[in-house]
């Protein structure tokens, strides 16, 4: 006869969803050859699932939907589809092992109120943990919000998955122990509200992290600053190589020293590379990265800020079509740009179209971001080739530069010109249509360096292969030489260095040109805005994209 305690507790489970009529013959069955036992293993192990993954998806949509708004309901419905079906998936996984390790050690039923409590916490509490491992995937801190938000939908999964995981345990151990001392009429308040906590803190830890930067984000004290009078002008070209630029006679005129140094690693996007550069630190000091978002197929709508962790994207929605990773521009940085230093301490600087800048207009910096340029040049331009487009975004750049110097004579200028590692190496173009326009994208450049220097600007002219380019980097300048080689690692110290200002240790290179005696500081540390997850507009990503930035 059937202990009445076990009959009564299987009544309490089916009344809740948990068990079907005929879990007790699970064990019974073998495995591998019984329908009944997948049946009930399965119907069992779903049930448990699908309550629990309802309550995990609700932290990943909401934390999702914060993070991109405003987000249509049509997507929100999307992207928490996809979240549900990878958390169902998941849980029935791991509920599955478990219950085969209990089928195969008749010695672990769970017989004792301590270790159903045991492993419930551990088991809920590993899977609480992994939501916040999900959410550090993000770029950036997360607001007030999202703290509020998902931090209590977590918690909330917590304490549901603990109700669910204690049932399914009973649920294949029930048969093995023939009896049932009370287990499910002990008291676990306790217990929950410890692990509870525990997370609580897991979140709270790892958002005062992610938040870090932000906060240290100020500049030194005291930083004693040379005066000086001195004007110069950075000009940024990628694709161009020390070969191109040797050939240029009327260049070699007005630039009295070019230099070939060593290429920036082949390995980095353009806007890591030429971040390197306006930083003069490695990439793992400014924190400019690539960044991935996802495209529902839908709407056609890219969710800009979307975790590192996030594999139901790959392993469910991208097999079936309905949502892809898909590269974005990057928006997060760290380090100020050299221009950034001099303006927050009072050298007046312009800076046109900068990879991870945003449009600045105040005392000490006007910034005309490459988002507002290329934006604009895309509107005006419908329906040109993107050789033209990029023709036409350096000259815009280069007319935007002389409009603001002519308006405000900034001590330092500083333009990025891209339109030459567009054509040569990220679209399509014969031969003779990419000699024709490479050969007017670089007429522009000596007019450029030949028009700032006349204006009475120091010029230094960097060059970086582009993609998949071959051929060593450029350093050009008007500045007399002070004995140390010209290199690329070297530009952001030598522009802090002829304004007066120290240059930072953490900085990779020396000072090429300027005056004796290089004074150091520890750091500048980071900017303001670090932790930035910006959105970018449809107009720029489009854009990027006609000009093989994204592929």
């Amino acid at each position: 006869m059937t202990d009445p305690s076990v009959d009564q507790l299987r009544q309490q489970l089916r009344d809740l969803g948990y068990l079907t009529h005929g879990i007790e013959r699970w064990f019974a069955l073998d495995p591998w050859s019984s329908r009944t036992f997948w049946a009930e293993l399965l119907a069992v192990s779903a049930k448990a699932s699908l309550l629990s993954s309802i309550f995990a998806a609700l932290p990943l949509l909401a934390i999702t939907i914060l993070r991109n708004r405003p987000l249509a309901l049509a997507d929100a419905l999307v992207i928490g589809g996809i979240q549900a079906a990878g958390a169902f998936a998941s849980l029935l996984l791991l509920i599955v092992l478990v219950a085969f390790g209990l089928r195969r050690n008749p010695a672990l039923a769970i017989d004792s109120p301590a270790l159903l409590t045991g492993l419930t916490l551990l088991f809920s509490g590993g899977l609480s943990l992994a939501l916040v491992v999900w959410w550090s995937g993000f770029d950036g801190a997360p607001t007030t919000a999202e703290l509020a938000v998902g931090g209590a939908l977590i918690v909330v999964f917590f304490l549901a998955s603990s109700v669910v995981v204690s049932a399914a345990l009973l649920s294949f151990s029930i048969h093995e122990a023939k009896r049932v001392p009370a287990v499910h009429r002990k008291d676990r308040t306790m217990p929950m509200t410890i692990v509870a906590i525990l997370i609580a803190c897991a979140i709270g830890a790892w958002s005062f992290t992610a938040a870090a930067p932000a906060r240290s984000a100020k500049p030194p004290a005291s930083i004693p600053v040379l005066q000086g009078d001195s004007k110069v002008a950075l000009i940024a070209v990628d694709g161009l190589t020390h070969d191109i630029l040797a050939t240029r006679k009327d260049a070699a005129a007005t630039l009295g020293t070019i230099a070939a140094t060593p290429p920036l690693a082949g390995s980095l996007s353009a806007a890591e590379r030429w971040a390197t550069v306006g930083t003069g630190t490695a990439s793992s000091l400014h924190g400019v990265h690539a960044i991935e978002g996802v495209r529902l197929a839908t709407s056609g709508r890219v969710l800009q800020s979307v975790s590192r962790y996030a594999f139901a994207i790959d392993a469910i929605a991208a097999p079936l079509g309905i949502a892809s990773r898909v590269p974005l521009p990057p928006t997060a940085r760290r380090r100020a740009y050299a221009w950034e230093i001099l303006a927050e301490r009072g050298v007046p600087s312009l800076a046109v179209n900068w990879w991870v800048t945003g449009d600045t207009d105040t005392t000490g910096l006007r910034s005309i971001s490459q988002e507002a340029l290329f934006s604009r040049m895309a509107e005006q331009m419908p329906g040109k080739s993107p050789a033209e487009l990029a023709i036409a975004i350096d000259g815009e750049a280069i007319r935007r530069a002389d409009a603001e110097i002519a308006k405000r004579s900034p001590r330092f200028a500083t333009i990025f010109l891209p339109a030459l590692d567009i054509v040569l190496n990220r679209i399509e173009l014969d031969a003779g249509a990419r000699l024709a326009a490479s050969s007017a994208i670089v007429d522009g450049i000596v007019a450029a360096v030949t028009s700032l220097h006349a204006r009475g600007y120091e010029v230094i002219l960097v060059g970086l292969p582009g993609e998949g380019q071959s051929g060593d980097a450029v350093v050009a300048t008007t500045l007399a030489a002070s004995g140390e080689q010209p290199r690329i690692a070297g530009v952001a110290p030598t522009v802090l260095h002829l304004a007066g200002f120290p240059v930072a240790s953490d900085m990779q290179g020396k000072p090429f040109a300027g005056p004796e005696g290089v004074r150091t500081i520890a750091s500048y540390g980071d900017r303001g805005g670090a932790a930035s997850d910006a959105q970018t507009s449809e107009e720029y990503y489009e854009s990027l994209r006609s000009l093989g930035y994204i592929r």
